[in-house]
């Protein structure tokens, strides 16, 4: 099945396994999850390519494929972890898209379909990537404490995984919170940290979405929490010498 073409490209998402069967879609297999990843992977190659407006209905479209074959394919214990797992990912993905779209409402209910997908699939990762995009959700939309508690919460769970630069990422989005709350202290200590995490360097851990972690949207994300505090003297990294740390 190739979805509805983005700017000129088709974009060939998922084929549809079973397509015109009704409900009896037959065996889902390794091959069918790597065909959800791969989607996630061109979703966000064409998000950086087109912008993400052309490309909403297909990653819905994709989504509900998945979808179908969780709910009406046969699936052996380890394919349908997996498969649910690759969902929550195409959902995370989906979710950007809206986000991106303006439609928060809409980004808001996929990164939770992410979530429930999570917990379901005992996905620490997942888990940890969805609260993290509720947190950033949270404060764009004006939301410190909720953004603050997301971000906390993702760091609860990605300890488990061993991925320090994630880590990083999370604080940095606590940092985030407590800026726009307006808590000086608060932030700083978690910018702290997140220099700290992020001297770890990669690990296996790491998952391959956050290759966009580099040490340069590191110290934008500082930038942007600095911004935040009227901090701008004290964008230097991992300073701890700002008012914020007294």
């Amino acid at each position: 099945m190739v979805l509805r073409e983005g700017t000129g490209a088709a974009l060939a998402l998922i084929p549809l396994t079973g397509s015109g069967r009704g409900r009896g879609l037959g065996r889902i297999g390794i091959g069918d999850v790597d065909a959800v990843d791969q989607a996630v992977a061109q979703i966000c190659a064409h998000d950086q390519d087109h912008g993400s407006a052309t490309l909403r209905r297909d990653a819905a479209a994709a989504l509900h494929t998945a979808y179908q074959w969780l709910q009406d394919g046969t699936l052996t214990e380890r394919t349908e972890q997996r498969l649910r797992s690759a969902t929550g990912h195409l959902s995370i993905a989906a979710g950007w898209l809206a986000y991106d779209s303006g439609r928060p409402a809409d980004a808001r209910s996929l990164y939770r379909e992410a979530l429930a997908a999570a917990r379901i699939g005992d996905d620490p990762a997942l888990e940890g990537h969805a609260f993290g995009c509720l947190s950033l959700l949270a404060k764009a939309s004006g939301r410190p404490r909720e953004a603050i508690g997301a971000a906390q919460r993702a760091q609860t769970v990605i300890r488990r995984f061993g991925s320090a630069r994630l880590l990083a990422l999370m604080a940095m989005r606590e940092a985030g919170g407590w800026a726009l709350l307006g808590d000086a202290s608060a932030a700083d200590q978690c910018i702290v940290r997140a220099h700290q995490l992020d001297a770890r360097g990669p690990a296996e851990a790491d998952p391959l979405w956050l290759e966009f972690f580099t040490p340069g949207e590191l110290a934008g994300l500082e930038a942007l929490a600095r911004a935040d505090l009227a901090q701008h003297a004290c964008r230097r990294r991992g300073r701890t010498d700002c008012p914020a740390a007294r």
